[in-house]
């Protein structure tokens, strides 16, 4: 099988996942897009990497996730995006939720949309973020707590 035969079996059919994903990271579309468009450069370009193809999601999310984190590094993402949502009145509920997910730090936003929007289990969080599951479960938690603090306000 081919690079390209594997990338569009593997990958492509995640993209659209990848492309929420990336603006509920960002908090932005044109910030999303660029994330997203350079995650699966990546992904494209190291193909030959993946090892689980029964279940991508989370090499994927490890190549966004690394990227993100070099973007906010690089100050190429800002910590508190605005949200340029362009349905804002259909969506009013969804604008308030990532507004408030948009300004947690980029660490927390980063585990939570993880875990709650892409659906990792913890064990996978663990396994791409290198770091042990109860310090994944302690961070979600953690995160789930200050976006509930924030969504009170």
């Amino acid at each position: 099988m081919t690079d390209r035969e594997k990338f569009e079996l593997y990958i492509l059919p995640h993209s659209k996942g990848l492309t929420v994903s990336a603006y509920r990271l960002t908090g932005n579309s044109l910030d999303a897009e660029d994330l997203a468009q350079e995650t699966l450069f990546l992904a494209y370009k190291n193909i030959g990497k993946l090892k689980d193809t029964r279940n991508p999601r989370p090499w994927i999310f490890t190549i966004m996730k690394n990227r993100f984190l070099n973007d906010l590094r690089a100050n190429k993402i800002k910590e508190v995006p605005l949200n340029d949502s362009p349905v804002q009145e259909e969506n009013r509920i969804k604008d308030d939720v990532q507004e408030v997910l948009s300004a947690l730090p980029g660490e927390m936003r980063l585990i939570l949309t993880a875990r709650e929007l892409m659906g990792l289990s913890y064990k996978e969080i663990s396994k791409t973020m290198r770091i042990p599951e109860g310090t994944v479960k302690s961070r979600i938690k953690r995160a789930r707590e200050k976006l509930k603090e924030m969504w009170d306000r």
